[in-house]
């Protein structure tokens, strides 16, 4: 974090230049936020939630024996609690082997740990101020320490002194975006499927022949359309 005193006792305060990150700081400061049916609410508003779980609170219940949150929800809260060293970022490359490592429940209590795991400085080109890239690794978890969600998030920050600044050049290929097969399905621990498949009319996994296309006709995937069809 970047601090500059001023002359009538005003700090200003800004995130860190590429330059001043170094591979091992680790940021916990952001504040851990509980998840609550406000949240789900205006979440659900926004993006014309069709995930059946999260929408209906008596199916999830009976299924996962809790009232389940939005994955994309968690995904949100998680991306903005790992900020706080790339507040000057200009641009994202990549999110990575995005995980979730459990369900997230309205009730739970995310917070974040973001680390640093390599930086690549960037060729610097003339007209152009010079970039770096920083790959962070973030691991949100709950109120008990279990991890929800595990990722890379790589982001482009500016480079305030060239001079400072050290030739990194982490090989970022070392970063996969493949998920590990064998804890794909850790996050259902718990979870009622025969439930679910009792509960839920309609086709399931193992009705379904391959290949099975659906075709949309005349139907428009705006928010609003899809937030109206959700609550009828």
């Amino acid at each position: 974090m970047s601090t500059t005193p001023a002359t009538d006792h005003t700090i200003l305060v800004g995130g860190p230049y590429w330059e001043e990150l170094s591979v091992g700081d680790v940021y916990v400061e952001f504040p851990a936020l509980t998840l609550n049916e406000g949240h789900a609410a205006l979440h659900q508003s926004i993006v014309g939630d069709r995930l059946r779980l999260p929408l209906d609170a008596t199916l999830s219940q009976r299924v996962a024996h809790r009232r389940l949150a939005h994955p994309m929800l968690v995904c949100d809260v998680s991306i903005g609690q790992s900020t706080l060293p790339t507040q000057r970022v200009i641009g994202n490359l990549f999110y990575r082997r995005l995980m979730l490592r459990r369900l997230p429940a309205i009730g739970d209590t995310l917070r974040s740990t973001t680390e640093i795991v390599a930086l690549k400085r960037n060729t610097v080109k003339e007209g152009r101020k010079p970039t770096g890239l920083a790959v962070l690794h973030i691991v949100t978890s709950d109120q008990e320490g279990r991890a929800i969600l595990d990722y890379w998030r790589c982001a482009m920050l500016p480079i305030s002194d060239l001079d400072a600044s050290q030739p990194h050049a982490d090989d970022l290929s070392q970063f996969p975006a493949d998920l590990p097969a064998d804890q794909l399905t850790d996050c259902l621990e718990g979870i009622n499927l025969e439930a679910y498949r009792v509960e839920v009319p309609g086709a399931h996994f193992a009705d379904l022949a391959v290949p099975t296309t659906w075709k949309l006709d005349g139907a428009t995937a705006s928010p609003a359309r899809l937030s109206s069809r959700a609550c009828r």
